[in-house]
């Protein structure tokens, strides 16, 4: 239990009973009679029952992984974009620079 109203602590949930060789070993076992309430609703101030829908942080690390995903493919865009740029531009000037001393040497 932590410090807020909630007494079901973040890892209690609900489990499958134990196969039939473990309950032999254990003599104490009682099988479970009542079902714990996933969640609290704030505005209702009731539990619920049923299972949850989505957990945020699982979309967020989904839309994050997609961002991510976009943003490297933009970056690796504009690197390819960019070097092509300067390829031209370097073989252009070794060009000019040719055909000027192909120039100079018939003058």
């Amino acid at each position: 239990v932590g410090f807020s109203n909630d007494v079901h602590p973040l890892w209690a949930q609900a489990c499958a009973l134990p196969p039939p060789k473990v309950v032999q070993n254990l003599p104490d076992f009682v099988r479970p009679s009542a079902a714990l309430p996933f969640e609290f609703d704030f505005d209702t101030h009731t539990w619920s029952y049923r299972p949850h829908a989505a957990d945020p942080p699982a979309d967020g690390r989904l839309i994050q992984g997609a961002l991510l995903a976009v943003v490297v493919v933009a970056a690796l865009g504009i690197g390819v974009w960019t070097g092509a740029l300067c390829e031209r531009r370097r073989q252009r000037a070794i060009a000019i620079a040719a055909s000027e001393a192909c120039y100079l040497k018939h003058v």
